[in-house]
């Protein structure tokens, strides 16, 4: 489950950095060019205009949740460029550091409870409790 994990992880770290790159570029800048097998990048930059197309979620809620997502990997570069991407969409410093905390917060409770090995049937059935009362 862990490599599973850190798979998904850095695929999104990934995503984090192409969400933020946009279509501004003639061709690959060069930290794909000199990072990333030339066979790959293709795919890649393909699955990036996809994910981060207006679908079912729009772009700065994508935004928001790659910025989330990198701060907790964490990832610098993606921390930057989504910053930078994020801003230019208008997103507020408030923003952005509410999504950051949202996710350290679900990062700290996941800690905690698989840490402590907590129940996971009692844990949905308490949940489904705390839900119904919100």
């Amino acid at each position: 489950m862990e490599n599973v994990i850190k798979k998904v992880l850095n695929s999104l770290s990934i995503l984090v950095i192409l969400f933020s790159v946009g279509s501004a570029f003639a061709g690959p800048p060069a930290f794909f060019q000199e990072t990333m097998p030339e066979k790959e990048m293709g795919v890649i930059l393909e699955g990036y205009k996809k994910i981060t197309a207006d679908n079912e979620i729009d772009k700065k809620t994508k935004g928001l949740i790659a910025i989330a997502v990198a701060a907790q990997i964490p990832c610098k570069y993606c921390v930057f460029a989504n910053t930078v991407s994020l801003k230019k969409m208008g997103v507020t410093d408030a923003q952005i550091k509410e999504a950051v905390a949202m996710a350290g917060y679900i990062r700290l409770m996941s800690a905690i409870l698989n840490g402590s090995a907590y129940d996971f049937e009692k844990f949905k059935r308490e949940y489904d409790v705390v839900a119904a009362g919100s």
